[in-house]
């Protein structure tokens, strides 16, 4: 068995944007989900973090805190959200 790393990711969001609580219960393949008011937890648990990268991409502007295991995921992250436009 392959160990497993870990990806912790709030997603924030604003009163009438309840559409993205609803897109992250309905797109999110594993892991778990805590919703607060303005935010939703996740947490994966994972062999490969990359495999989560491209349903992360479609949240990148709404990211308000990150934790990972993979350091590489983190430069992997920067050079996304240079090539999106997102300040850091």
């Amino acid at each position: 068995n392959a160990p497993s790393k870990y990806l912790e990711v709030h997603i924030g969001y604003k009163k009438g944007e309840e559409y993205i609580v609803e897109r992250v219960k309905r797109e999110k393949r594993i892991g778990s989900l805590k919703i607060e008011e303005g935010l939703c937890k996740l947490r994966f648990d994972i062999v490969d973090i990359a495999e989560i990268v491209p349903w992360l991409r479609t949240f990148i502007g709404r990211i308000e805190y990150m934790n990972c295991s993979d350091k590489k995921f983190y430069s992997d992250i920067e050079e996304m959200k240079k090539l999106y436009g997102v300040e850091t």
